[in-house]
């Protein structure tokens, strides 16, 4: 039986997943039908057939007309995938900063070598809409905070620093997914001048073309946000 804080389709998949990654379902093989999986995981042949869908979309599973539906035979691997899980659980998020920090520190050092003028506008625009998002009715969404992240990366010149921020999304926001967690002892403006004094020392540092100061303030904001997420692990 599945949970129920999560789409049921996205739950039914992952442990699909699960079972072609570990070969309990190898490739070229037939996966049980939508009326046994019904039945073996308690959901709707709606959801069965939604998580088929998915997953067939990724490549993972393949449908022969009147005979069933198969683990792609030509599949030897998953392709890389993050979930973005509707209840946030925070194991993901100390994951992904985890995964970011190591990636986005060696982005912000070469955004500081290599940015254009152009790249530094668009990287301090992108900080200034943080404090706008931040002064709105509905609060700190994350989205403008995301997009800054995203300017860095693209100032590298390097596509596949932007290209994988672009694949993970705007949930390496951890604050989209599970709310502005804090220090309870700390207001709203304190947290997010906290925030915003480690995002200006990032750009500071880019636009002063410091490479080390550049990383070393990345790692420090990331840092930052590692220790107040597991402060409520």
């Amino acid at each position: 039986m599945l949970g129920k804080r999560e789409r049921l389709s996205t739950q039914l998949a992952r442990q699909l997943a699960r079972k072609i990654t570990t070969h309990a379902y190898p490739p070229g093989e037939k996966i049980p039908t939508e009326a046994e999986l019904c039945s073996e995981y308690g959901v709707s042949r709606t959801v069965v057939r939604e998580a088929i869908a998915s997953m067939r979309a990724e490549g993972l599973l393949e449908s022969r007309q009147g005979v069933g539906v198969f683990v792609s035979s030509g599949m030897r691997r998953l392709p890389f995938a993050l979930v973005s899980d509707a209840d946030g659980r925070l194991t993901d998020i100390l994951q992904i900063l985890e995964l970011r920090l190591s990636v986005e520190v060696e982005g912000a050092g070469l955004a500081a070598e290599r940015h254009s003028a152009a790249a530094l506008r668009t990287i301090k625009a992108r900080l200034r809409d943080i404090d706008k998002e931040l002064r709105t009715a509905t609060g700190d969404r994350g989205r403008a905070d995301f997009e800054l992240h995203v300017a860095i990366a693209r100032a590298t010149s390097n596509p596949y620093f932007e290209k994988f921020l672009a694949f993970i999304g705007p949930v390496i926001i951890p604050r989209e997914r599970f709310g502005a967690l804090r220090d309870d002892r700390l207001s709203d403006q304190q947290y997010h001048a906290e925030l915003q004094a480690e995002h200006g020392r990032v750009v500071d540092a880019i636009a002063s073309r410091d490479v080390a100061a550049a990383r070393d303030a990345m790692r420090s904001h990331l840092s930052a946000a590692l220790m107040r997420y597991r402060a409520h692990y």
